[in-house]
């Protein structure tokens, strides 16, 4: 590792986020000015060792990131974000998870000792990992959020991680100015939804591999459709420049139907109670929306969408079963099918 190739790796960093079309998102992923003496130190203190030289080198650059939101791949700094979800929620949720499971789980006494370095607000928090805190550069663990016990490649540094979130931000970059034409349309394959009739309804499902970046066009849709969520605290944003509207596209269009229809059945049933509120149906519209997007395989959809709500701060209280919902869910997928097929 050398200085100059973390500050390499971030000046990437910096030109990929300048680049990303944020569709209007008022608060959106920004690097922070670097971290100061006293925030290293304490640091330091968290980690209860001297900083790797790599993560230091990064801090002195940019102090973390801020404005995250759910899918966006972190980095955190010294000290919480001034905008955006925050790390801390992750990492006490990663924690709690194991402890719920069991109480004197190793894992969540060696993370609690140790500091979350990035997220992407869904799915993983990268921690240092104590066990390797003897080497110069310790590695660093990926635990899942949602069944930390779960055993995931994680990054021989904190180097390799950046690197990670880099390649992250320059292949959605990449594929976003791609135009969607017919060569890009053969690139997706419709088979894995057929037999719950998404299929027929156009909506795609993804080769694993090309998953994030397609994530990240199909979202761009999604926050079109939906006019995009302020997530801000009060604080006035700089004005930027209008950007030309995107279209969305029927089969965007469509599953944001078919994800109305199977809430408002939800509903309907008693199944699920919203907290009141002007844009919480919508809100939750969105969050299963892009649960449903980043499937890969149709016997995933009905439990994301369990997940989902599940997790969603705008569901006062889930009245039924994981297969009682499941069944309501299926039926008013069907149904919606059989409307529009």
């Amino acid at each position: 590792m050398s200085d100059e190739r973390i500050e390499d790796l971030t000046a990437q960093l910096s030109d990929m986020l300048s680049k990303m079309d944020w569709m209007g998102r008022t608060i959106r992923p920004k690097l922070r000015s670097s971290a100061s003496a006293s925030e290293l130190e304490k640091m330091k203190a968290a980690l209860g060792r001297d900083i790797p030289a790599d993560y230091r080198a990064f801090l002195k650059l940019a102090n973390g990131m801020d404005g995250g939101d759910q899918f966006d791949w972190m980095l955190a700094g010294c000290s919480p974000p001034n905008k955006g979800e925050q790390f801390s929620k992750v990492k006490d949720q990663i924690v709690s998870t194991l402890k719920g499971a069991d109480a004197e789980s190793e894992l969540a006494i060696q993370l609690e000792k140790s500091v979350l370095v990035g997220t992407d607000f869904d799915s993983f928090g990268v921690f240092f990992d104590t066990t390797t805190f003897d080497s110069p550069e310790p590695g660093l663990l990926k635990v899942s959020m949602d069944d930390p016990d779960q055993t995931h490649e994680g990054f021989p540094t904190f180097e390799n991680f950046l690197n990670f979130v880099v390649q992250f931000y320059e292949e959605t970059v990449n594929f976003m100015q791609m135009p969607m034409d017919a060569d890009v349309e053969e690139e997706f394959d419709t088979s894995a939804l057929d037999n719950l009739g998404l299929g027929d309804l156009g909506l795609p499902s993804r080769a694993p591999k090309k998953r994030d970046a397609e994530d990240s066009q199909l979202l761009a849709e999604l926050d079109s459709l939906l006019g995009g969520f302020d997530f801000s605290d009060g604080e006035p944003e700089e004005e930027e420049e209008e950007e030309e509207e995107m279209q969305v596209s029927p089969e965007m269009q469509m599953a944001a139907n078919m994800c109305t229809y199977v809430i408002d059945k939800l509903i309907a049933t008693e199944l699920v109670e919203l907290i009141p509120g002007p844009e919480n149906k919508e809100n939750l519209e969105d969050f299963m929306l892009r649960k449903l997007i980043r499937v890969t395989r149709e016997d995933q959809i009905m439990d994301s969408w369990i997940s989902a709500l599940s997790k969603a701060k705008e569901v006062e209280e889930l009245y039924g079963t994981d297969d009682e919902l499941i069944r309501v869910m299926r039926l008013a997928w069907d149904e919606f099918a059989e409307k529009n097929g």
